[in-house]
């Protein structure tokens, strides 16, 4: 994959996450990804990462991400500027957070993978 689908994959993750499709946004990733945040920890393999996904929807049901400035920064890696809107169920809430998410891809074009937070970034 070039430049310009390594960028769109990763639009097309923000979107499919934008419409909570689990199964679609799953599809994405490879079965052994790492999806590691700053804000619901680290999550090693598809299922894991389906289950906080999962839960993270029922949590934020309404959560939505805006996003800016997708750029290359490694051959295979996006990095992308967020901002995260929704209203947590528990506490009646509001929430925004404004943060960077980088997306490794691997050769297949799979998410491999995925880190949420500027703190745990190293190259942006």
């Amino acid at each position: 994959m070039d430049e310009i689908n390594y960028i769109t994959r990763a639009q097309q993750y923000v979107a499919l996450s934008n419409t909570h499709d689990l199964d679609a946004t799953m599809a994405l990733f490879d079965i052994n990804a790492v999806y590691h945040s700053a804000y619901v920890g680290k999550m090693v393999g598809k299922g894991a990462i389906s289950r906080m996904m999962s839960d993270y929807f029922k949590l934020i049901p309404n959560v939505h991400w805006a996003t800016s400035n997708y750029r290359l920064i490694q051959p295979n890696t996006v990095c992308f500027n967020f901002e995260m809107t929704g209203t947590n169920t528990k506490t009646g809430e509001s929430v925004s957070r404004s943060d960077l998410e980088e997306i490794e891809f691997n050769e297949e074009g799979q998410i491999c993978r995925l880190t949420v937070g500027s703190n745990l970034i190293s190259s942006s």
